[in-house]
Protein backbone atom coordinates (compact mmCIF):
# COMPACT_ATOMS: atom_id res chain seq x y z
CA UNK A 1 0.00 0.00 0.00
CA UNK A 2 1.39 3.44 -0.48
CA UNK A 3 1.69 6.13 1.24
CA UNK A 4 -1.30 8.27 0.19
CA UNK A 5 -3.62 5.10 0.03
CA UNK A 6 -3.15 4.58 3.87
CA UNK A 7 -3.69 7.93 4.70
CA UNK A 8 -7.16 7.72 2.85
CA UNK A 9 -7.91 4.18 4.43
CA UNK A 10 -7.17 5.67 8.17
CA UNK A 11 -9.04 9.14 7.37
CA UNK A 12 -12.29 6.99 5.92
CA UNK A 13 -11.90 4.85 9.03
CA UNK A 14 -11.91 7.97 11.51
CA UNK A 15 -15.03 9.57 9.53
CA UNK A 16 -16.84 6.40 9.97
CA UNK A 17 -16.19 6.00 13.24
CA UNK A 18 -17.10 9.49 14.12
CA UNK A 19 -20.31 8.97 12.09
CA UNK A 20 -20.88 5.68 14.18
CA UNK A 21 -21.04 7.28 17.38
CA UNK A 22 -22.78 10.41 16.44
CA UNK A 23 -25.44 7.96 15.08
CA UNK A 24 -25.44 5.59 17.98
CA UNK A 25 -24.70 7.72 20.83
CA UNK A 26 -27.50 8.87 22.87
CA UNK A 27 -28.67 12.29 21.60
CA UNK A 28 -29.99 14.41 24.64
CA UNK A 29 -28.93 14.34 27.50
CA UNK A 30 -25.88 12.81 27.26
CA UNK A 31 -25.50 11.88 30.77
CA UNK A 32 -24.91 12.72 34.08
CA UNK A 33 -21.94 14.85 33.33
CA UNK A 34 -23.87 16.64 30.69
CA UNK A 35 -26.60 17.63 33.27
CA UNK A 36 -24.33 19.13 35.24
CA UNK A 37 -23.25 21.40 32.42
CA UNK A 38 -25.85 22.31 31.02
CA UNK A 39 -27.62 23.12 34.66
CA UNK A 40 -24.24 25.68 35.15
CA UNK A 41 -24.75 27.10 32.07
CA UNK A 42 -28.50 27.78 32.55
CA UNK A 43 -27.83 28.75 36.13
CA UNK A 44 -25.27 31.15 34.80
CA UNK A 45 -27.65 32.97 32.24
CA UNK A 46 -30.15 33.23 34.95
CA UNK A 47 -28.32 34.27 38.38
CA UNK A 48 -24.52 34.84 36.87
CA UNK A 49 -22.89 31.98 39.37
CA UNK A 50 -21.90 28.54 37.81
CA UNK A 51 -24.55 26.27 40.28
CA UNK A 52 -26.24 22.89 39.20
CA UNK A 53 -29.36 21.14 41.20
CA UNK A 54 -27.84 18.23 43.40
CA UNK A 55 -28.20 15.13 41.25
CA UNK A 56 -32.06 13.00 42.73
CA UNK A 57 -33.25 16.47 43.04
CA UNK A 58 -36.78 17.11 41.07
CA UNK A 59 -38.88 19.59 43.71
CA UNK A 60 -39.00 22.98 42.03
CA UNK A 61 -37.96 24.52 45.08
CA UNK A 62 -34.45 22.61 45.47
CA UNK A 63 -31.90 24.95 46.42
CA UNK A 64 -28.94 25.34 43.91
CA UNK A 65 -25.28 24.98 45.33
CA UNK A 66 -22.09 25.97 44.14
CA UNK A 67 -20.59 23.50 42.00
CA UNK A 68 -16.77 22.82 42.20
CA UNK A 69 -16.35 19.50 40.33
CA UNK A 70 -17.06 20.59 36.67
CA UNK A 71 -14.48 23.23 35.78
CA UNK A 72 -16.66 26.52 33.97
CA UNK A 73 -15.03 26.44 30.79
CA UNK A 74 -17.39 24.07 28.96
CA UNK A 75 -19.93 25.90 30.20
CA UNK A 76 -19.15 29.33 29.74
CA UNK A 77 -18.77 27.92 25.79
CA UNK A 78 -22.11 27.08 26.08
CA UNK A 79 -23.74 30.47 27.92
CA UNK A 80 -21.22 32.35 24.84
CA UNK A 81 -22.74 29.93 22.20
CA UNK A 82 -26.32 30.41 23.14
CA UNK A 83 -26.44 33.77 23.30
CA UNK A 84 -24.70 34.79 20.15
CA UNK A 85 -27.31 32.54 18.61
CA UNK A 86 -30.03 33.46 20.74
CA UNK A 87 -30.82 29.56 21.12
CA UNK A 88 -31.38 27.66 24.42
CA UNK A 89 -28.57 25.85 25.76
CA UNK A 90 -30.29 22.40 25.14
CA UNK A 91 -30.11 23.20 21.16
CA UNK A 92 -26.56 24.62 21.52
CA UNK A 93 -24.83 21.51 23.46
CA UNK A 94 -25.05 18.87 21.00
CA UNK A 95 -24.07 21.12 18.00
CA UNK A 96 -20.88 21.73 20.18
CA UNK A 97 -20.32 18.08 20.92
CA UNK A 98 -20.83 17.43 17.32
CA UNK A 99 -18.45 20.02 16.57
CA UNK A 100 -15.89 18.53 18.59
CA UNK A 101 -16.05 15.09 17.47
CA UNK A 102 -15.45 16.11 14.18
CA UNK A 103 -12.63 18.93 14.83
CA UNK A 104 -10.97 16.93 17.62
CA UNK A 105 -9.11 14.71 15.60
CA UNK A 106 -8.50 16.82 12.57
CA UNK A 107 -6.91 19.37 14.63
CA UNK A 108 -4.52 16.01 16.83
CA UNK A 109 -3.34 15.18 13.44
CA UNK A 110 -2.67 18.16 11.92
CA UNK A 111 -0.36 19.36 15.29
CA UNK A 112 1.07 16.23 15.48
CA UNK A 113 2.30 16.33 11.99
CA UNK A 114 5.36 18.40 11.66
CA UNK A 115 6.66 16.91 14.89
CA UNK A 116 6.03 13.18 14.26
CA UNK A 117 5.75 12.58 10.64
CA UNK A 118 2.53 10.71 8.42
CA UNK A 119 2.64 7.37 10.15
CA UNK A 120 2.99 7.86 13.73
CA UNK A 121 0.28 10.68 13.86
CA UNK A 122 -2.25 8.34 13.00
CA UNK A 123 -0.75 5.80 15.66
CA UNK A 124 1.21 3.54 13.19
CA UNK A 125 4.92 3.70 14.39
CA UNK A 126 5.21 0.66 13.50
CA UNK A 127 4.32 -0.05 10.20
CA UNK A 128 6.87 1.35 6.97
CA UNK A 129 4.72 4.11 5.38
Amino acid sequence: MSQKSIVYVLALFAGLCAAAISFFAPFFPYGEDSASYLDQARSFIARGVFEKTPFGTWAADVVYVPDKTFPPGYPLLIVVSSMLLQLPVEVIAPFLSLGALILLPIVIVFSFHRVLGLCPRFGLQYWSC
